[in-house]
């Protein structure tokens, strides 16, 4: 655990929390201070300070679980949409040094904004940002996750099956 680390100490009881989902690698819980009623803050029980970190299992568990919850957060709360939001590194927003999603439920007229002033650019500026994303990403060792146990290929029937964990349900 880093020191300081809320996501931590709510992960190891120390810190209270309303907690609304628990498995053996994610948990959920309201945030404190929400954008709106319902907001959950939804974060890997390991310490990871960027999401980056995480290996592709453990990222596919913290994007099903919270998508599992947008609806039971739209049912709970009458909102009529949702954001998952993630900042990674402090310039853009993350504001706790462990990797987290907001799944924050929306309602008409909400004062929510999430927004940026889109940045010109020309074909040519478009071309050459192409070619050194491609070039830096075949210098990375292109789109490859971390080692992992090779999973075999899902049955069709499974494509869409949440992968059943036992969970805890405050």
């Amino acid at each position: 655990m880093e020191e300081q680390c809320v996501f931590c100490s709510i992960r190891d009881g120390k810190t209270p929390s309303y907690k609304v989902y628990e498995d053996d690698y994610v948990f959920a819980v309201l945030d404190i201070k929400p954008a709106n009623p319902g907001h959950l803050l939804v974060a890997p029980k390991k310490h990871y300070p960027l999401i980056t970190q995480l290996t592709i299992n453990e990222m596919a568990q913290l994007f099903s679980v919270a998508r599992t919850m947008i609806p039971v957060i739209l049912a709970a709360t009458g909102a009529k949409g949702a954001n998952i939001v993630h900042s990674a590194g402090p310039v853009a927003g993350q504001r706790s040094p462990h990797a987290f999603l907001n799944v924050i439920p929306r309602f008409e007229d909400d004062d929510v904004i999430i927004s940026w002033k889109s940045k010109e650019m020309d074909e040519q500026q478009f071309r050459e940002l192409q070619k050194k994303i491609v070039s830096t990403l075949s210098e990375m060792g292109g789109q490859k996750p971390k080692a992992e146990e090779p999973k075999p290929e899902p049955k069709k029937e499974e494509l869409y099956k949440v992968e059943s964990r036992p969970a805890k349900y405050w």
